[in-house]
């Protein structure tokens, strides 16, 4: 690319060449195009070269309309990627539809090639998001294993750090002592023991888990409604029986529904 400066004195009358490495000749003439007809021809061969030359030269209006097709073509299969260009690229909105995506299909993502590419701060994201769907919370904790495994060397630093984010106490007591605390990062690193010792007493402090209450006790879930809960109970009526439903009313119309079933009938449990 070559600038027209201002010349000084004794100074030859030439133009600045200033070199574009890296970019290809070809998106140069295409950015040109696009500034004077304001059409982008766009494709999935083309649109990495388009951003990064589009960034490199400051035209956020290309940017944009990169994103804007990258946001076109998402699917589950190629979320993963999407989201490590979206967070290279600055692109927010496309950056969070990656993210929801990814986490709504946290089985089938975790499982590919590309989650074990993901940068720290991408799975330090995904983790703690209530929105992240896994049949248990056994598979968010498999799957941070398979990750840090892929380069442990360099990953068990963030051992502590991403193990935080597992909501352990939702892993039962049989797969806690089976297949969590035999796992290498529990052995070796004290905070994630601890966060299992955590767990554990939980699971055995049944009549304290009202103040053993956190982030990590906090069900992952996508319902929500603006509702008032009450659950269990005895009835006033004379020699009243204990119920273990759960009902829920929904302030909007003041109907009362019911939502579940306690594991056993229980009252005088508010909290």
């Amino acid at each position: 690319m070559f600038v027209a400066r201002e010349k000084k004195q004794g100074e030859s009358n030439e133009l600045t060449k200033i070199p574009l490495l890296g970019i290809k000749q070809t998106t140069v003439e295409q950015i040109l195009r696009a500034m004077y007809s304001t059409s982008l021809t766009l494709s999935t061969h083309t649109v990495d070269d388009m951003l990064s030359a589009a960034s490199f030269l400051r035209i956020p209006s290309v940017v944009v309309a990169c994103g804007g097709f990258l946001g076109d073509l998402l699917c589950v299969k190629n979320c993963l990627r999407t989201l490590q260009v979206a967070n290279l690229y600055n692109l927010n909105e496309l950056l969070e539809r990656c993210y929801s995506m990814a986490c709504a299909n946290f089985t089938r993502v975790s499982s590919q090639k590309e989650f074990l590419k993901l940068r720290y701060c991408e799975l330090q994201t995904m983790l703690p998001r209530s929105d992240l769907s896994v049949p248990t919370e056994l598979d968010a904790f498999n799957a941070v294993v398979r990750w840090m495994n892929a380069d442990k060397a360099t990953r068990t630093t963030y051992a502590a750090r991403l193990m935080r984010h597992i909501r352990f106490p939702f892993i039962p007591e049989g797969d806690l002592v089976d297949q969590v605390e035999s796992c290498d990062y529990v052995i070796n690193v004290p905070e994630v023991a601890e966060l299992v010792r955590e767990a554990v007493r939980f699971h055995l402090l049944i009549y304290r888990r009202s103040i053993l209450q956190g982030p990590r006790t906090i069900p992952r879930t996508t319902f929500k409604i603006n509702a008032m809960i009450g659950c269990g109970g005895l009835s006033l009526k004379r020699e009243g029986s204990l119920t273990d439903k759960v009902f829920y009313c929904d302030v909007n119309n003041g109907e009362w529904k019911l939502f579940t079933n306690l594991p056993e009938p229980r009252h005088h449990h508010g909290g």
